[in-house]
């Protein structure tokens, strides 16, 4: 198989995806499970998750694929996939079906990149479709929900001083509330930037 991996084109033994487990994670001819390293596509069932799973699987499925893996954990392997048009995982940060994470340590321009443009573009999860200032399915229910990077969940309401800089992220977990009870419920509690 030749594949493009920066200007260079390299001929590399080849593997074929048969199936797709979500937006970053799929299944090899061989049953081996890989996971698109430098990259986070929303989880089943978020915003987003459905779109990024048919996404990656229009871009693996049948195709010779380069896998570069960089790590194990457990059954899966997590690398770097290449096609014949180049790298996956850029391409579904392109695409707008997934978040750029630098946890990997996949230190790669074309990965910071190829995020940078879907959000200034707003495509896929930065478009109005999973990232919200206004919910205008249900108008009425305006307290904005936000799940914290250190899994603390936040309620801003409209009277809160930092809600208009507050962005709903729905395939990050982020969700809309109509009253301040069912934010309580869900578990969420009142940013301290909301004054009484």
């Amino acid at each position: 198989m030749a594949i493009l991996i920066g200007s260079n084109v390299l001929s590399v033994p080849s593997s074929t995806a048969i199936s797709a487990f979500d937006g970053d994670t799929f299944v090899t001819k061989e049953k081996q499970y890989i996971r698109l390293s430098g990259i986070d596509a929303p989880e089943t069932g978020r915003c987003g998750s459905t779109e990024a799973k048919k996404a990656l699987e229009s871009l693996v499925i049948g195709k010779p694929l380069y896998i570069k893996v960089l790590y194990h954990t457990g059954a899966r392997s997590n690398g770097l996939v290449y096609g014949k048009s180049g790298l996956v995982n850029a391409e579904m940060l392109r695409q707008g079906w997934a978040i750029y994470n630098d946890r990997d340590n996949v230190d790669l321009p074309e990965l910071a990149k190829a995020t940078k443009e879907a959000r200034e573009n707003k495509r896929g999860i930065f478009s109005s479709l999973c990232t919200q200032t206004v919910n205008a399915e249900k108008p009425s229910c305006d307290i904005k929900g936000n799940v914290l990077e250190n899994g603390d969940k936040r309620y801003h309401l409209p009277s809160c001083a930092s809600y208009a800089a507050t962005v709903v992220q729905l395939y990050n977990g982020d969700t809309w509330f109509c009253t301040e009870t069912d934010a309580k419920k869900a578990g969420f509690t009142k940013s301290d930037r909301c004054f009484p």
